[in-house]
């Protein structure tokens, strides 16, 4: 009988999952804070990034040699973590796993060196010689998601990244004639305005998307690995406006399913809504569940959905 390898995923607190080919347990690199506390925490980093270090889970890193495998993700101190990691006795293999887009591969911190450097990006790992792993879900979050009655047309939730101006221009130009729903998350800016408002559950967030007729997501620059909402819309069969010109690369792209824009008019939007949805197929939504990517990591074989 083969061991199946007990892996560490670092990026976040969730139920372990346990089959007949894997064993993964989740750990968040951050402490559990109060909602209070978190929002102090936020302030803090904003200011000083530099004191991420004492709001770092560090009871992660003991016992790290009862694992086989430790997933870090690019998160709030990760580059301190895997310096630790390093420095420790652990003999397993070191993932380290960009969620986001590497801007620099010559400025990657020198703890990296010695980890495999798996990315969510496919172009990244063109550019830079990492492995592509793609995007996922835990798609244990949508089990308790009910089909909803649709109240919005456009959906929107997230922080800004530098995307709020474009979003706002959208919302106002649509906003009178469409159903749009749209929360700009910033926890410190919603104590002073109405504008934008705090974070919201992710169970709360999933089923405001499942009210939505359509998804709208806008990319950071230079940024061609899926997001979550691209996923969330396959999960639940939602149509997706997008800005990310390369997202037609993708095995799953439906034309009557996805608006890819960087601007669109209310009548392309109109038009594009009151096209039929083509339901995606299990076949096509298997390959971005979490135990399919990592599966894709423990195996070491790179994902395929892209079209270079």
């Amino acid at each position: 009988m083969i061991k199946k390898p007990k892996t560490l995923l670092i990026y976040k607190n969730a139920t372990p999952i346990n089959n007949d080919s894997m064993s993964l347990e989740f750990v968040s690199s951050l402490k559990s804070l109060s909602l209070i506390h978190s929002l102090v925490r936020s302030i803090a980093l904003r200011f000083n990034p530099s004191n991420i270090k004492r709001y770092l889970n560090l009871n992660i890193l003991k016992n790290l040699n009862k694992y086989d495998v430790i997933i870090l993700f690019d998160c709030m101190g990760c580059h301190y973590i895997a310096d630790t990691i390093n420095k420790s006795d652990f003999t397993g293999r070191k993932v380290f796993y960009y969620w986001n887009p590497c801007k620099n591969k010559d400025k990657l911190p020198t703890p990296l060196c010695e980890w495999e450097i798996w990315t969510f990006d496919p172009e990244d790992s063109k550019k830079f010689g990492f492995k592509y792993g793609g995007q996922f879900i835990d798609e244990r979050d949508f089990r308790s998601i009910s089909t909803q009655t649709e109240e919005y047309d456009l959906y929107f939730c997230g922080i800004n990244k530098g995307r709020f101006p474009s979003l706002l221009a959208l919302k106002n130009a649509v906003g009178n004639n469409l159903r749009v729903k749209f929360r700009f998350v910033d926890p410190i800016r919603s104590l002073f305005s109405s504008k934008y408002f705090r974070p919201i559950s992710y169970k709360k967030y999933l089923e405001e998307e499942s009210k939505s007729k359509a998804l709208v997501e806008f990319y950071q620059a230079n940024q061609a690995g899926l997001t979550l909402r691209a996923v969330e819309s396959l999960m639940l069969q939602k149509k997706l406006i997008t800005n990310n010109s390369k997202l037609n690369k993708y095995s799953f792209f439906k034309t009557g399913n996805v608006l890819v824009s960087d601007n669109p008019s209310l009548d392309e939007i109109r038009s594009f809504l009151d096209k039929p949805f083509i339901c995606y197929s299990e076949s096509e939504i298997e390959p971005y569940k979490i135990t399919n990517w990592a599966a894709r990591i423990l195996n070491n074989i790179e994902f395929s959905d892209f079209s270079y």
